[in-house]
């Protein structure tokens, strides 16, 4: 797997920022990418090593559009818990390019 596809986006909720406080970041994430993808990915991105990954599949939701009613579905993601070795709090915008 490429490690460029791997991490999709941080996720910004109030429960997200709420875990980075216990230095616990959310990312979006390939739906096909393994732990130890994500690890690498993740510990070449930011340059600190990773000490766990959680991740857990969302289910696809069903929305209707337009006047007519008509149902798509939107497609399922996948997020990752990630704990950092190194305690102290960082920005997700340090990233090495």
């Amino acid at each position: 797997m490429i490690l460029e596809n791997v991490i999709k986006a941080p996720v910004v909720t109030e429960k997200a920022i709420g875990l980075n406080k216990e230095g616990i970041y959310v990312f979006f994430i390939d739906r096909d990418a393994t732990k130890i993808d994500i690890k690498i990915a993740l510990s070449t991105l930011f340059g600190r090593t990773v000490s766990s990954v959680k991740t857990t599949r969302l289910p696809k939701k069903t929305r209707s559009a337009g006047r007519s009613g008509t149902v798509t579905k939107r497609q399922s993601k996948r997020k990752a818990y990630v704990k950092f070795t190194e305690s102290t709090p960082f920005e997700l915008q340090m990233v090495k390019k």
